[in-house]
């Protein structure tokens, strides 16, 4: 079983990612589930599983890496046929204590994809004096960072990306269309099958 990280900010284009991702291995004959730790809207034909093999959750929890594994383990007894779960993490929680939270688990052929986490150039401000550390952690203990352009003008989007690579010089760095399409996510998916 593969478990997927991703997370950002809201409106910062994860959940839509999540989503996007779930649709695709399903439609590859995988079975597995979506875990969405943050409230926000989405289509509420995916809240009630209309995807034959894609189980859908939301749990809000006050403490995500100290709670997830919990109640992950309890509804892993009903979904252990599963191939991956796609866990979207809201934009304060710490993702290496999450993934590691996770790890001791004893779940056959247990993996994990890179972390993958997703920031909204229209929206991000690079000219902060001082950022939360737990943001700062965010995009340090990310392996894939995903730009989503949106609106945002060429300056922008270089500016930020120059940013987050002065941060994580070690990411990789993809630049999402503004467009929805459905080749979107095509170089990210990639990275993290």
């Amino acid at each position: 079983m593969k478990f997927i990280i991703m997370a950002g900010r809201p409106e910062s284009g994860k959940r839509d990612a999540v989503f996007a991702l779930g649709k695709k291995l399903v439609a590859q004959g995988q079975k597995g589930a979506l875990i969405i730790t943050e409230k926000g809207e989405y289509d509420s034909g995916y809240k009630d599983s209309s995807i034959p093999g894609l189980t859908v959750t939301e749990l809000f929890l006050d403490c995500t890496p100290c709670s997830l594994r919990f109640v992950l383990e309890k509804m892993l007894k009903k979904m252990r046929n599963s191939d991956f779960i796609v866990i979207e993490l809201s934009g304060s929680t710490l993702l290496l204590e999450t993934r590691e939270s996770l790890e001791p688990m004893k779940l056959p052929n247990l993996s994990f994809s890179p972390i993958v986490y997703f920031v909204n150039a229209e929206t991000f401000r690079i000219d902060i004096p001082v950022y939360p550390e737990f943001f700062l952690s965010q995009i340090r203990d990310s392996d894939i960072i995903c730009i989503n352009r949106g609106s945002a003008g060429e300056g922008q989007v270089e500016d930020l990306r120059a940013f987050l690579i002065r941060i994580n010089s070690n990411a990789t760095i993809l630049e999402l269309p503004s467009v929805a399409a459905s080749s979107k996510y095509q170089e990210l998916f990639g990275l993290i099958e």
